[in-house]
This record gives structure tokens, C-alpha cells and sequence, in this order.
């Protein structure tokens, strides 16, 4: 069992492991490992972490046949309250319901500690050291305090202007006598911020300047700043009620075409005259274009049409004219009903077999004609009862009731099947009425024609 170290409180532990066959060949487990094989004791208590919440196992990891990875989460106390402290040894041990090369295994694979191998403090002086060794955390304060007096006077300096700052054990020096042998950095002082400066406020509107654009603006303005100045050229308020709507269009229409005449204009284009000439020649234009679409008989077309109108009608129209080929008016009484049927019976040939086929087929539907004894014996057929086939060999050309008969009993009566014979018994199942004989050879089945029962 290896030790993995000394943990701060709520760290994640990382612990590789392996597992190997009898001669130390990687070997993987039966099935992978799960969180649950993992089992964790405190210290030397015998109870285990009640949860696997925190645990993570990858088995295999990497895909590595013999590697696998178990991660322990310590800030995981679901489940576990109490379980994770400062000040306390953990031992892992592995004992899965799997099997390692067919072997049942257990084994403690690491032991880690939290906060269990820290010095905090040592008071009083120790042999080899002089004086007394702090704490970090005293350490880590003073080193705060000191960093902070640093950062104050590096500002301080940043902020120096020798002009106006003196320093406490700093003697300003006018002036220096003899070399001076070499300046390690460059020596600055914030006359560059306020040469900068300078050059700022240097490119700011003058007082002058400022003045005449006041002036300006008073003209524009009159001295509130607010309200245009009357003495303005191009100053001509509306001191009178605007007009309606109705006026202005009035203005317009009442306007003197004479004042706007010029090619191209609104009012060239609307004048009258220019209007009504625009006008005939467009409907003209557009009368033109209908009749040609609409392909309209011409006057002689119609002349032609009329001559052959008044040829089938008369002059007037609207009586046929007794003139043409097919005129024949029906000038007698119509025929009666009587008088068609007589001249239909009179030219018809076949009116009369047909009126001796239907006779015969009444006398043959009538009782005791023929077509009613041939139904009468159908019936009786289909009605009455009938006895099963005996024993023997079904005939060759049976009736078709006779063949119903066979096929009722083989499907109602007792049969039997060996490897060598089939036999179908009579209505009591004790004799055998009909047998074949049947043979199979492992490829073709064959079933004999069916004979007497033996």
C-alpha cells in the first residue's frame, strides 16, 4: 500500500492502480470496476464510508488492459456527514464482487492523510536556529503590511514635483561642481505632465474669440439668446391666420393658365385645346385596335349570311320555306297506340318465338314441370341426410355427392399413420375401411392411392 500524501481539507485524491495475473502479466478484470469496489476506512475505525458519492472509478483507464484510476473527491459529504476532517488518515482498499484471473481479490492500494503532517507553529527557540520561527499565516501579515508601505511610497515618488514636495533628510541641491562620473536611470520629475498639460489648456478657445462668437449670436438673437432678432434680413413672421386648405386650392385653380404655358410643363399639359386633340386621336387609336382584335364580319359577309336565311325561312324570318327538299309537314291525325303496336306485330319475325319460348318456360316453372322436379331433386339432395361411404376402394367416377361423402368421412372419421400405412377407419373406429400405403426415403415422401381396408 503506498501513501499518497497529506491532503489540504476538501482536495480531490488521484489513485492509479493495477492488477495482474498469477505471473505479474497485466491482466484486466472480469468486468470492469465500478465506484462500489471501493471501500474507504478512517483512521483505524472498522466503519467504512457509508456512500460511493465523490468516488469515480474509470476501469480500464485509457483503455490500458491492467490500469485503472479511482478519484476520491473529499469535499463530497453527501450522504457521508463527518466523514471528511482535517487531522485524520484514509485507507482505500479495493474489494470487488469481480474476479482478477479468475481469482477473488482484495487489496489496500494507498493511504492519504488531511491536514495530519502540518506544523502549524514552533514556540520558543530552537537548537541551530536563532530566534523564534513565526507562523505563516504571522509571516504572511507582516509581508502584506510591508508590500502596502512599498506600493505608498513608490506613489509618493511618482507624484514628486521638486518645485512644490520636499522629501524629510533631502537636501535640494542648486547646483553641482565638476563631472559627474554617471547617472545609473534616468531622472524624472512630472514638469513632462505639466509641460503636456500646458499644451492642452494652449489649444482652448481665448477669451477674444469666445467674445466674438457671442457677438455673432447676439446679432442672430438679440441679447436673451433665445428669440430671433427682428432686424434679421430674411425676418417675416406670420402675423395673420395661416390659409385653410381650401384656399390654397382655390389659388391654384384660379391661376392664369397664360402664366404657364412652357413645353413640357403642368400647365401646357393640361390645357384644353392640347387635351381634347390628345383625347380624339387616343379613343380613335383605341377604337382601331378592338375592332381589329375582335375580328368582326365584314358587310358583305353578312349580306351572304342573310340571302341563306331567307332562303330556309322566307322573307319574313320565321316560317320554313315550303321551297326545301326535307319540307314535309305531317298534314293527318297522328297515329294511336293501337295502329303502332299493329304495325310493329305486322313487320316483326321473331315477335312470335319469343312469345313460344316464354309459354315453355312457364309450363317448365310450373308444378311438376321439368325445371321444378330438377330443383325439387336438387333440394332434395342438399337436404336430406345421408350414410358415410362403406369399406373398399373408392370408386373411380363417382357423383359429386358421393366424392362429398368421401371427403366428409376422411375428415370427421378415426385415422391412423404408421411409417408404412394410412388408415381410415369406419363411423365406430374399430374397423379399418380404407388404406394406402405410404413410404418416405429421406428425400421424397409418397403416399399410395387409397384402397379396401385389410
Amino acid at each position: 500500500m503506498k501513501y499518497m500524501g497529506d491532503y489540504a481539507d476538501d482536495s480531490t485524491v488521484r489513485i492509479f492502480f493495477t492488477t495482474s495475473d498469477g505471473s505479474g502479466g497485466a491482466v484486466a478484470p472480469s468486468t470492469a470496476f465500478e465506484a462500489a469496489d471501493i471501500v474507504i476506512y478512517k483512521n483505524n475505525s472498522a466503519t467504512q464510508k457509508a456512500t460511493t458519492n465523490g468516488i469515480t472509478m474509470t476501469s480500464p483507464f485509457d483503455t490500458v488492459t491492467g490500469l485503472h484510476l479511482v478519484e476520491i473527491d473529499c469535499s463530497n459529504d453527501t450522504g457521508d456527514a463527518g466523514f471528511w476532517a482535517t487531522g485524520n488518515d484514509y485507507s482505500v482498499v479495493l474489494s470487488p464482487d469481480e474476479t482478477v484471473d479468475s481469482q477473488t481479490v482484495v487489496a489496500a492500494i494507498a493511504q492519504f492523510s488531511i491536514e495530519n503532517r502540518i506544523v502549524s507553529a514552533v514556540s520558543g527557540n530552537v537548537a541551530g536556529i536563532a530566534g523564534t520561527i513565526n507562523t505563516l499565516d504571522a509571516l504572511d501579515t507582516a509581508q502584506d503590511s510591508q508590500h502596502s508601505t512599498t506600493q505608498s511610497a513608490i506613489s509618493a515618488l511618482n507624484n514628486f514635483d521638486p518645485a512644490s514636495d520636499t522629501v524629510a533628510n533631502v537636501t535640494t541641491v542648486g547646483s553641482v561642481t565638476g563631472a559627474v562620473g554617471s547617472v545609473t536611470a534616468a531622472v524624472t520629475t512630472d514638469s513632462a505632465s505639466r509641460t503636456a498639460s500646458q499644451a492642452d489648456v494652449s489649444a482652448l478657445a481665448t477669451s477674444a474669440a469666445l467674445a466674438t462668437a457671442q457677438t455673432d449670436l447676439d446679432t442672430l438673437t438679440g441679447t436673451d439668446g433665445v428669440t430671433l432678432a427682428t432686424s434679421q434680413p430674411n425676418y417675416a413672421p406670420n402675423t395673420t391666420t395661416p390659409p385653410t386648405a381650401a384656399a390654397v386650392a382655390d389659388a391654384v385653380w384660379d391661376e392664369a393658365r397664360s402664366a404657364h404655358t412652357s413645353v413640357g410643363s403642368f400647365g401646357e399639359g393640361v390645357k384644353v385645346e392640347s387635351l381634347n386633340t390628345q383625347a380624339k386621336a387616343d379613343v380613335n387609336a383605341e377604337a382601331d385596335t378592338a375592332v381589329s382584335d375582335a375580328s368582326l364580319a365584314t358587310a358583305a359577309a353578312l349580306a351572304t349570311a342573310q340571302t341563306d336565311l331567307d332562303t330556309l325561312t322566307g322573307a319574313d324570318g320565321v316560317t320554313l320555306a315550303t321551297s326545301q327538299p326535307n319540307y314535309a309537314p305531317n298534314t293527318t291525325t297522328p297515329p294511336t297506340a293501337a295502329a303502332i303496336r299493329a304495325e310493329v306485330d305486322s313487320n316483326s319475325t321473331q315477335l312470335a318465338a319469343i312469345v313460344a319460348d316464354t309459354s315453355e318456360l312457364q309450363a317448365d316453372l310450373a308444378n311438376g314441370g321439368r325445371l321444378d322436379l330438377i330443383l325439387d331433386s336438387i333440394l332434395a339432395a342438399l337436404d336430406d341426410p345421408r350414410g358415410e361411404p362403406g369399406a373398399g376402394a373408392p370408386p373411380v367416377n363417382p357423383d359429386a355427392m358421393t366424392k362429398l361423402d368421401y371427403l366428409y368421412k376422411a375428415w370427421r372419421n378415426k385415422k391412423e399413420q404408421t411409417s408404412s400405412a394410412f388408415s381410415l377407419y369406419d363411423d365406430a373406429g374399430t374397423t379399418v375401411d380404407h388404406q394406402a400405403t405410404v413410404s418416405d426415403d429421406g428425400t421424397t415422401a409418397t403416399f399410395g392411392e387409397v384402397g379396401a381396408g385389410s
